[in-house]
């Protein structure tokens, strides 16, 4: 639920996703103390959410990269502003941006040589906090 809860209130608010009021809704109203194990491991406990739910998890393990939020940003977050729906933006861009964000660290890694790779495009605007030894 924590993905799903990310992926709805953290991108799909930024993208200015349409529908997505109502999916977090939903979310909401399956939060309960009386959930089991069993309730959640059923495939018809998560309803609309389930075709999310690879999306949600990928976007959780790369929610704190900043070259990905970066990519991610310029591919498909500024392409939102007339609105899509929560599919559209799952299924669509974020796959477009991951696809873009996993090109960019292949060519990073892929070279030795950091004056190889257009290491500035990569990583203007990024701030990197230095830590003092």
């Amino acid at each position: 639920m924590q993905h799903l809860q990310l992926f709805y209130s953290k991108y799909c608010e930024k993208a200015g996703v349409l529908d997505r009021q109502k999916f977090e809704q939903d979310l909401e109203e399956k939060k309960s103390d009386s959930l089991s194990v069993g309730d959640v491991a059923h495939p018809e406990f998560w309803g609309v959410h389930k075709i999310f739910l690879g999306v949600a998890e990928k976007l959780f393990k790369l929610s704190k990269s900043a070259i990905f939020n970066k990519v991610l940003a310029e591919s498909c977050l500024s392409r939102t502003n007339d609105g899509v729906t929560v599919e559209h933006f799952a299924l669509e861009l974020l796959q477009h941006a991951t696809a873009e964000y996993e090109v960019a660290c292949s060519e990073y890694c892929e070279h030795t040589d950091p004056l190889v790779v257009n290491v500035a495009r990569l990583w203007r605007d990024i701030e990197v906090d230095i830590l003092n030894p």
